[in-house]
């Protein structure tokens, strides 16, 4: 992996550290909501929506990177020798 893909996943990782810090927040402030009396079911809502939304972010930060590590590696066929079908046929 070169450093320019080093870098992007760092980035991505910053990214989905965040996303995850959000998502807990949410769900703390979601809970607190609940305990209220009576609860306020409409700002559970919200942060129920908002957790959902940060989570799939946080998914497509994974998936880039995931991506990145792809491209970072060579294939099977790009690999002078390398057999051209799997070894175990």
């Amino acid at each position: 992996m070169d450093t320019r893909h080093v870098s992007a996943a760092s980035d991505n990782m910053a990214d989905v550290t965040q996303r995850i810090a959000t998502i807990v927040a949410n769900a703390q402030a979601a809970r607190h909501f609940l305990d209220h009396r009576p609860p306020d079911l409409d700002e559970v809502r919200q942060g129920l929506d908002c957790i959902v939304r940060d989570a799939y972010l946080a998914s497509d930060v994974i998936y880039r990177v995931r991506g990145l590590s792809r491209e970072a590696l060579p294939s099977a066929n790009s690999v002078v020798g390398a057999p051209s079908r799997p070894c175990d046929q």
